[in-house]
Formats: structure tokens, C-alpha cells, sequence
């Protein structure tokens, strides 16, 4: 994965994005995540963790790790992976077809995951989640194609809380 192509893409975006991630909080996202029965992270999702801890443009966001350095009130904290990942299944589980890591949310609801059992990186539209409207087998392709081009003509930005 080309780090500085993304870090290059972010800053032109104007993006949102939060301090980097450390090695540490990313052992400890992925302990969560084992505590919930989910394997951890996918090695290009915690590459891009490791330059931008978080990222919103016009509604659409990439969840990051709890960390210390991004504050309490930081939106990237209270919707960090582990949880929504678990809440998600919890709540929409029978509806996904296998385990789902809840990467962020896009427009009008959808879902950006990473499906364990595919290794794929996909868009799933919240009317119809069982199945990927779009799929992508690198974070990068992903990353540039629903990410940086999803939120360039975003009409409204858009912040939501998944997790209380």
C-alpha cells in the first residue's frame, strides 16, 4: 500500500482526520476485537491507522482506535472499531451473511466493512445488507474509489453517533 499516495489524497480532500495511531492502541483495538470474537485488524486498514487515526469528509468517515492523544470528546473515539463492529453485529448480525468488521458509514446510511470470510473490503447499502454492493481486494483501491471520490460531491456533512 502506497502510505504517502493516501496521505497525499487526505490533505488535498481537507478531510477531518485524527492524530496517528500508535502500536499500542492497535493491540489493544485488536484485543477488543478478539474480545468480541472478531479477528483483527486487516495489516492495510492498521497501515492506514498508523498515518490518519480516523477520517470524515461530507458524511462519509473511517473509524478509528481509541486513543489518548485524539481527546474525550473526539467523534473518531466514540466510534471506534471494536465497538461498532460488535454493535453492528449484535444488531444486524443475521443480516450480514458472516462477520463484518464496521469500518465507517458512507451516505444515506450504507456501510464501509471489511468481511473476514471474503477478505474484501466492501460497500453494503443499509436496505441490503446481505450483500455487497461494491467489493474491493485492497484498502487502497477501496480507500480512493468510496472514500476520497464518495466524499467529494457529498451535499450535507453528517455526524452521527453509533455508539453512546
Amino acid at each position: 500500500m502506497n502510505t504517502e499516495k493516501i496521505a497525499a489524497a487526505v490533505e488535498e480532500s481537507g478531510a477531518e482526520t485524527a492524530a496517528p495511531a500508535t502500536d499500542e492502541e492497535i493491540a489493544r483495538c485488536n484485543e477488543e476485537l478478539a474480545g468480541y470474537g472478531l479477528e483483527p485488524l486487516p495489516d492495510e486498514y492498521a497501515a492506514f491507522l498508523k498515518i490518519y487515526n480516523g477520517f470524515e469528509r461530507n458524511g462519509v468517515e473511517l473509524k478509528g482506535v481509541k486513543s489518548e492523544a485524539n481527546g474525550k470528546d473526539s467523534s473518531f473515539n466514540s466510534q471506534n472499531i471494536a465497538k461498532s463492529s460488535n454493535y453492528l453485529l449484535g444488531e444486524l448480525g443475521k443480516d450480514l451473511g458472516s462477520p463484518v468488521l464496521w469500518l465507517g458509514g458512507a451516505h444515506e446510511g450504507n456501510y464501509l466493512l471489511y468481511d473476514y470470510s471474503r477478505g474484501k473490503y466492501q460497500i453494503r447499502l443499509y436496505t441490503a445488507l446481505d450483500k455487497a454492493e461494491r467489493e474491493y481486494s485492497s484498502f487502497e483501491e477501496f480507500f480512493y474509489k468510496e472514500v476520497i471520490e464518495g466524499s467529494r460531491y457529498a451535499p450535507i456533512p453528517s455526524r452521527y453517533d453509533i455508539c453512546p
